[in-house]
């Protein structure tokens, strides 16, 4: 009992934080200019801690006999390789970037998972004939997706900063705002309008 506690907690304390921080991300509306940086902090966290915290959970679902918790550890780590690494470019507004890098790293993933599946049943294939080509196939399918889901991966948070870029450009091409205004003198308020160009 106490298990299923604890693992309830920590899931919802990871989700809290998650969401915590996605808030603070992508809530940036109070400043018009955005952080590189922070743009590809928020990459790398998104990718990351789902990656942690779903190898804790899949460790700890096989050492208690717990398939949920494996599977809902798989599946935590399988989005945070997915679509982590592309929410920088969420957090500058760049939902095009986010969706073909996604496309991208899932494509990745489903050869790398499918690849590791085939090398691991061909492991314990005893025909001699098929099982040396399956595992061989199934491996080089593995180490070619993981590869080019780590290279795409780096390419991707690195290109966030083009996207705040062009997201802080895209801001300072023509801005408005208006602000109220109080002239002791007069005893009169007002709305102050400018312009940025």
């Amino acid at each position: 009992m106490l298990y299923k506690r604890s693992s309830k907690a920590c899931l919802a304390l990871i989700v809290l934080a998650l969401l915590m921080t996605a808030n603070n991300a992508l809530a940036g509306n109070d400043h018009p200019h955005k952080s590189a940086s922070k743009g590809r902090l928020v990459s790398l966290g998104f990718t990351l801690v789902p990656i942690v915290a779903g190898g804790a959970m899949i460790n700890s679902g096989d050492n208690n006999d717990n398939e949920a918790l494996m599977t809902a550890g798989w599946l935590t780590c399988i989005g945070g390789m997915t679509f982590g690494p592309g929410t920088g470019h969420l957090y500058a507004h760049n939902s095009g970037r986010f969706i073909g890098g996604s496309a991208i790293r899932g494509a990745c993933v489903a050869v790398g998972v499918i690849g590791a599946a085939v090398a691991i049943t061909s492991a314990f294939d005893f025909d001699e004939d098929d099982g040396d080509d399956l595992g061989t196939g199934g491996a080089v399918a593995l180490l070619t997706g993981g590869v080019v889901w780590l290279g795409y991966s780096i390419y991707d948070i690195n290109r966030v900063g083009k996207s705040v870029r062009e997201y802080n450009q895209h801001q300072d091409v023509l801005m408005f705002s208006a602000s109220p205004f109080y002239r002791p003198h007069d005893k009169a308020v007002g709305l102050q309008l400018s312009m940025r160009f």
